[in-house]
């Protein structure tokens, strides 16, 4: 009699291993969903190191000599950055992951700014400046453009594969350019 309690026991012991194997650890979906919010949540977050960044590759734009901060620019940038995860299909080692990302529109901030350029040109007030203020003016102006700008939508799909059991983008550089296209949704 024992030895049947003992088998039945050790059979729902097996059983309970078995049933608790596969919920052991996180799959590749979840797994995918960390790497993606890793990444991008740095720059909903908008933290010192996401925003170095980007100064680093605003360097040699033109913004000290209208006046802009660096970090202040940079801040303008990502202000309203967010990001939704849609959908994720696993293929084996790859997947592909479909973001919604809302972001500052670039073509409305180049049409905003051509806007105000003729609005100035056409100035008499801003023609009698001296080139600092000129300058320092269309600084102030396309800061206020960045204000006035609308967050928009932009869906995209990104490649991913399984490299050394992590995943990351499948080629880091058309993540760089995705994600240039984001900041600046289109």
């Amino acid at each position: 009699m024992k030895r049947i309690i003992a088998a039945i026991a050790a059979c729902a012991l097996v059983a309970g291993v078995l049933i608790a194997i596969p919920g052991c650890g996180p799959n590749n979906e979840e797994l995918i969903r960390e790497a993606v919010t890793e990444r991008y949540d740095a720059y909903k977050q908008a933290d010192d190191v996401t925003l170095s960044r980007i100064v680093t590759s605003l360097e040699n734009e033109g913004l000290a000599e209208l006046g802009i901060d660096d970090t202040e620019f940079a801040t303008a940038v990502v202000e309203g950055f967010d990001y939704h995860i849609d959908d994720i299909v696993v293929n084996g080692n790859e997947a592909v992951v479909t973001i919604t990302f809302a972001g500052k529109s670039y073509t409305d901030l180049l049409s905003e700014i051509a806007s105000t350029t003729e609005t100035l040109a056409n100035d008499p007030s801003f023609a009698a400046l001296s080139q600092e203020e000129r300058l320092a003016t269309a600084g102030t102006m396309v800061m206020n453009a960045f204000d006035g700008l609308e967050v928009k939508n932009e869906t995209v799909d990104l490649d991913y594969e399984l490299v050394d059991n992590k995943w990351q983008e499948a080629d880091e550089q058309v993540g760089l350019q995705e994600l240039d296209n984001i900041l600046f949704a289109k």
